[in-house]
């Protein structure tokens, strides 16, 4: 398998503004808004956070593009942070962002421990990195759609350190005829295909985490309103251990 390192893009347009609407993750799980009658926010549900994590707060990586110059489909990914109790945004929460390369890559870790043939990126950091919230609760990251691996859909993680070993982690999955269309269409997905494993597999509880990118298949845009139960905060995610 390539190395990612050797695909490089020279510049990516990114789309800064439109018309992407703000999707509400829920399970059915509601809590009421303070004084609004008929107003309710919704928990954007937990997810295991797999055996990839690499803390980047430790690492000092606070950055909005976490792409390190990697070709790929150029994805925008906008989240507002909220009290799933209040509606309030939540701001200065440290978002920490990772997901596969479009070659199908984890870096800073030995991928062949989970997935056939996968190469040992220790010291890397592409498709990485964290930033803050800002007062509207806003946090955005310049990454690239995401490359697929067998053993499950694709997908981007994101986690939330918290103090007292508190956290919150979720990823959300990429609808199966958008990542088709991306895989078939665009470059260098399309060396490889279309992905084998399909979001059918994931378990229907966590429906509300799939979600369909809205733009053109050669810019994505994924914009979430994520609501946080603070009150029911988990463990922190797991760090890769070699």
């Amino acid at each position: 398998m390539p190395d990612d390192r050797d695909l490089k893009l020279g510049r990516r347009d990114f789309i800064k503004t439109g018309s992407a609407a703000a999707l509400m993750l829920a399970t059915g799980n509601q809590a009421a808004c303070g004084g609004a009658a008929n107003t309710m926010c919704e928990v954007t549900p937990t997810y295991q956070d797999g055996p990839f994590y690499v803390n980047t707060l430790k690492l000092g990586l606070e950055r909005r593009d976490v792409t390190e110059g990697l070709a790929g489909a150029p994805l925008l990914v906008r989240l507002t942070l909220i009290d799933a109790r209040t509606c309030a945004p939540l701001s200065d929460l440290a978002v920490d962002i990772w997901s596969a390369s479009p070659r199908g890559l984890y870096s800073g870790v030995d991928n062949s421990l989970v997935l056939r043939g996968g190469a040992d990126t220790q010291g890397e950091t592409y498709m990485r990195g964290h930033q803050f919230s800002d007062e509207a609760g806003e946090v955005l990251f310049e990454s690239l759609f995401p490359g697929w691996y067998e053993v499950t859909p694709p997908h981007i993680h994101f986690t939330i350190p918290f103090p007292d070993g508190k956290g919150y982690t979720w990823q959300f999955f990429l609808t199966d005829d958008f990542s088709e269309r991306v895989y078939t269409t665009v470059e260098p997905y399309k060396q490889r295909g279309a992905h084998p494993t399909r979001t059918s597999g994931v378990r229907r509880a966590y429906d509300a985490l799939i979600l369909t990118p809205t733009g053109p298949p050669h810019a994505p845009v994924i914009d979430a309103v994520v609501g946080i139960d603070m009150e029911n905060l988990e463990k922190r995610a797991d760090e890769f251990q070699p």
